[in-house]
């Protein structure tokens, strides 16, 4: 395909927002979003965006058609959207896929140690299960389970003095 034939349409948000809707897919794997050059690292278009001199990226967003730049540069969008539209059109013609596939996090546990009246409490394992787990594991779906690393015995206001094991 040549790369000229795709056509990109600029909607600048606001000063610092512009969504840029591309006429083909730019990525088909859910959302990405790069907030940091370092992140861009493998993805060609989020790296081009990330050295446009002067642009001063700080966040891109992409999903499917959808190019979203945010900027803290002073240039108006109509100066920054030919380089973005460039970048963009060079990216997709390139040979690699212009946004590299967002990689799975490993299912991970969590570390928790408890404090105040939580630490030396009877009921701290049924917080921690009932409450902590349960909580934590509908927001961060990743967390496959939860360890208690609290000294129970120790602490400056334990609820139940050190004798109770």
């Amino acid at each position: 395909m040549d790369p000229q034939s795709i056509t990109i349409t600029a909607e600048p948000l606001n000063v610092e927002r512009c969504k840029f809707v591309v006429g083909v897919p730019v990525y088909n794997g859910g959302l990405r979003r790069f907030t940091a050059p370092h992140e861009a690292h493998g993805s060609p278009l989020a790296e081009a965006l990330f050295a446009i001199p002067g642009a001063e990226v700080q966040e891109i967003i992409v999903s499917g058609n959808l190019v979203t730049v945010v900027k803290a540069s002073t240039l108006p969008w109509q100066v920054l959207g030919k380089q973005i539209g460039a970048a963009i059109r060079e990216a997709l013609a390139g040979p690699r896929p212009a946004i590299a596939p967002k990689e799975e996090a490993p299912a991970g546990g969590v570390m928790l140690r408890m404090a105040g009246g939580c630490q030396g409490c009877g009921m701290a394992d049924v917080t921690l299960r009932q409450g902590i787990e349960g909580m934590l594991g509908q927001r961060v779906p990743e967390v496959k389970g939860i360890m208690d690393i609290t000294d129970h015995t120790a602490g400056e206001n334990p609820y139940f003095a050190a004798s109770k094991k």
